[in-house]
């Protein structure tokens, strides 16, 4: 995960662009939230295994829009969210991970 300052300076350099991402930091995890950006420039990329096909079409032009990964404090368990839109076929997709199922 990114220490609070890597997160405070990310997110001052995305109100620069249009579509840069915003990065909430909760005491158990991150948010992301945005227009959309690649798979490969998430900044959640190492801790959510995001799906790198649209399940409509397959194409791999996809924006993740809105992810949020966590640990729950007691349990140790990890948990994932997240919201994509393929920009062929403007299929919007979402998937969800939870350690203990």
């Amino acid at each position: 995960m990114q220490t609070k300052k890597e997160i405070e300076k990310s997110n001052e350099e995305a109100r620069k662009t249009p579509c840069g991402p915003i990065i909430t930091p909760t005491e158990s995890g991150e948010t992301y939230e945005g227009t959309g950006v690649t798979i490969e420039e998430h900044p959640l990329k190492s801790s959510i295994r995001f799906q790198k096909t649209c399940p409509k079409c397959g194409s791999k032009n996809i924006l993740i829009t809105y992810a949020k990964f966590q640990v729950h404090m007691h349990s140790g368990d990890v948990y994932w969210d997240y919201k994509g839109k393929c920009n062929d076929c403007d299929n919007i997709f979402s998937s969800s991970f939870a350690e203990n199922d």
